[in-house]
């Protein structure tokens, strides 16, 4: 029996590497967990998670922040902004090919025009939403911030966004994103095929 079937190629693989580049320092608890006491507080480590593919993508999962309005709104403790703080991993923003959102908190979102080149994966219904109906409603849209959904519009129309509709395996080799928690109108969650 002859197999006609085309071989199949191995999913790219990563090196994943976690990147502090801020701390909000001493943060309600009740902020973060539903019933929490509201007199805890505690340090919560501002990451950004950088994917090294082995045919040389190099993505972030989420973009960090730096717009001045967080630093008087909380406190921001050895902040490093996020384009920097990649430094170390021998990257320049300009490396930066891709960036999956797991949602446009203003924490996770802030950052994308730090990295001017990089294509976006975002959720559809999470940018149909953050950028026409939340804006309708000042209760809608709690932790958007209109810069990072004017950026995000301005790299759709540059061609820069690509829209993952859903749980999906397919679109990226050794990339797998999935919708879940409801923490933002449609959260999406990234896994990655690891190196060996």
């Amino acid at each position: 029996v002859f197999d006609y079937s085309l071989p199949r190629a191995e999913p790219e693989r990563h090196e994943v590497y976690a990147v502090r580049f801020a701390t909000l320092a001493n943060f309600p608890v009740a902020s973060l967990v539903a019933g929490a006491d509201r007199a805890r507080r505690m340090d919560i480590a501002m990451m950004v998670w950088v994917l090294k593919g082995n045919n040389g993508r190099v993505a972030l999962v989420d973009s960090g922040f730096h717009r001045e309005q967080y630093f008087r709104q909380f406190t921001v403790r050895d902040f490093v902004k996020p384009s920097d703080a990649i430094a170390p991993l021998g990257l320049k923003p300009e490396d930066v090919t891709d960036i999956f959102l797991t949602h446009m908190h203003w924490d996770h979102a802030g950052g994308i025009d730090l990295f001017p080149s990089s294509r976006i994966w975002i959720q559809k219904d999470e940018y149909d939403y953050y950028t026409s109906d939340a804006w309708q409603s000042a209760r809608t849209h709690g932790g958007i911030d209109a810069d990072d959904v004017l950026e995000i519009v301005k790299r759709n129309t540059r061609g820069l966004v690509s829209f993952v509709r859903g749980d999906d395996e397919t679109s990226l080799s050794g990339i797998g994103f999935g919708v879940g928690g409801k923490h933002t109108w449609q959260s999406q969650f990234v896994t990655v095929q690891l190196g060996e």
